[in-house]
């Protein structure tokens, strides 16, 4: 709600569910960028840089994974990986 006298009041925004029903194109970028990156980037130095990134996703949920066996951990990382828009399998 916002307060005043003009309209509108109330501010709308998707939520979740919803999000699924307008998919943004990120996925061709991504493609892009990755093809072009390996063959301009030192593979030890594309693997350092996707590890950093993975690292950086997992350490926003490693409260959530702290006793889990590893089967449920990598459970958890494919799930995560869907939210992100992956569509990863083990």
């Amino acid at each position: 709600m916002k307060p005043g006298f003009r309209k509108p009041h109330t501010t709308y925004a998707l939520g979740s569910e919803a999000e699924q029903l307008f998919p943004k194109a990120y996925g061709r970028l991504v493609s892009l960028l990755m093809s072009i990156f390996s063959r301009q980037v030192e593979p030890r130095n594309l693997r350092a840089g996707m590890r950093a990134a993975g690292r950086t996703v997992a350490s926003e949920h490693l409260p959530d994974l702290r006793g889990k066996t590893r089967q449920q951990r990598i459970d958890a990382a494919l799930g995560i990986l869907k939210e992100l828009g992956g569509a990863a399998d083990v």
